[in-house]
């Protein structure tokens, strides 16, 4: 469940887990065994393509009302599929769009999560030049958070 104090955290973890959950990795026969499909962050070590990452974006936070510590809480989130072929990369941006989306319209567990109310506010690419550049596909999204 997503808590009040460490929503960032929290919420950054669930979607890890929801991909790693959703999306099979298109090289698990030859990934090394210090790499990782989906991370909450650019690896330190060596990196393995494709990979995945999720990032917290921004945050905003609005009080519901003078007498009270509530508020909506609106999460921003970024994806990165990175990959070395745009047509993979693209595959798994498709993948990951269909994991989120179904998972907020059918399977509620996000809801149980406490986060609702999901947006997708920006896809685009951020392509590195050349042949042997490294494709990347970004996906921003949006929950909302009551506490």
């Amino acid at each position: 469940m997503v808590a009040n104090t460490s929503i960032i955290q929290d919420t950054t973890l669930y979607i890890r887990d929801l991909l790693i959950n959703g999306i099979t990795d298109p090289s698990s026969t030859s990934r090394p065994s210090d790499s990782k499909f989906c991370m909450t962050s650019f690896p330190q070590r060596t990196v393995h393509y494709p990979l995945i990452t999720v990032e917290q974006l921004n945050f905003r936070d609005v009080q519901l009302g003078i007498s009270t510590q509530q508020s909506i809480i609106e999460i921003g989130m970024e994806i990165n599929i990175w990959s070395k072929s745009t047509k993979q990369r693209d595959q798994l941006a498709d993948s990951t769009y269909n994991v989120i989306r179904t998972n907020q319209l059918t399977g509620s567990a996000a809801l149980t999560e406490g986060l609702f109310d999901m947006k997708i506010t920006n896809i685009f690419n951020l392509d590195e030049e050349g042949k042997e550049g490294i494709h990347r596909k970004v996906i921003e999204l949006k929950y909302t958070f009551l506490t």
